[in-house]
């Protein structure tokens, strides 16, 4: 038995869902479809270290590697932002 397939089974099928075949693992879907598939709201604290692409929605792309934010729209006053001509 593979250690996702126990991990599975220690909770909820609702809750916790693990994918064998594809090595992925759901909480609150039944049905994952990527490594970590997370239904719901989530709360991180600390440093959170991503070592690829960030997308957010549709809109908002953080490429971890180029340090390059982008959007479809920024809003504010830009008060805090340096190094723009």
């Amino acid at each position: 038995m593979t250690r996702a397939r126990e991990l599975g089974k220690l909770a909820n099928r609702n809750s916790l869902t693990a994918d064998n075949t594809n090595n992925f693992v759901g909480i609150g879907s039944t049905q994952p479809d990527s490594k970590l598939d997370v239904l719901g709201g989530a709360q991180i604290s600390g440093i959170t270290t991503f070592s690829s692409r960030v997308d957010v929605g549709a809109a908002i792309t953080i490429g971890a590697a180029s340090g390059i934010v982008s959007a479809t729209a920024f809003y504010g006053d830009g008060s805090n932002l340096e190094g723009v001509a």
